[in-house]
């Protein structure tokens, strides 16, 4: 196969007309946003079959291996990370909220469909947030025990700050226009 990551656009044309001369055109595969690229009348340049997705909070492994390879993720490309000591506690109690988040979401809306975008809107919204985890299918979960004791008796305050670094680790990639390609 024959994959690519083109955010903009303007190199997934050339690599398909090559694929295309190769006679590979079926095993090109492009990532980008709206997983389309259409001429001026709106007709589709790649076919859409070569247009992929990627979401590391959806699919069916375990709560705990997503919100690693997320972390993982987001740490690699943040290039204000700087290593402290408090990092890596910082780095445990996101992780810890994220499985919890993505165990509640697998119960409320069905494992591996919850979006980048789903966790954004649960690390800002506070009201989101409690629906959520309030959700009576999550009810005597790990998760919402783990909410119980560890989010739910924090102040407003410390609950904001508890997940305004992974909030802000996710929005650049959690946007709504970047939605469409999760």
């Amino acid at each position: 196969s024959v994959m690519m990551l083109d955010l903009k656009g303007d190199n997934a044309e050339k690599v398909h007309l090559f694929a295309k001369s190769a006679g590979r055109e079926s095993e090109l595969i492009v990532i980008r946003p709206s997983n389309a690229l259409k001429d001026l009348h709106g007709k589709d340049v790649i076919p859409r079959s070569c247009f992929r997705t990627w979401n590391p909070v959806g699919g069916d492994a375990a709560p705990e291996t997503r919100a690693t390879f997320l972390l993982d993720g987001l740490n690699a490309v943040d290039q204000a990370t700087h290593k402290t000591s408090n990092s890596e506690y910082f780095e445990r109690i996101e992780r810890e909220f994220l499985i919890a988040a993505l165990a509640m979401f697998d119960v409320v809306y069905g494992q591996g469909n919850v979006t980048l975008y789903h966790l954004y809107q649960f690390c800002f919204d506070a009201s989101y947030r409690e629906s959520i985890a309030n959700d009576r299918r999550v009810a005597g979960t790990d998760a919402k025990r783990y909410f119980e004791k560890a989010i739910e008796v924090l102040e407003d305050d410390q609950k904001t700050q508890l997940v305004s670094g992974l909030r802000a680790k996710l929005a650049p990639i959690a946007t709504p226009v970047m939605q469409e390609t999760f």
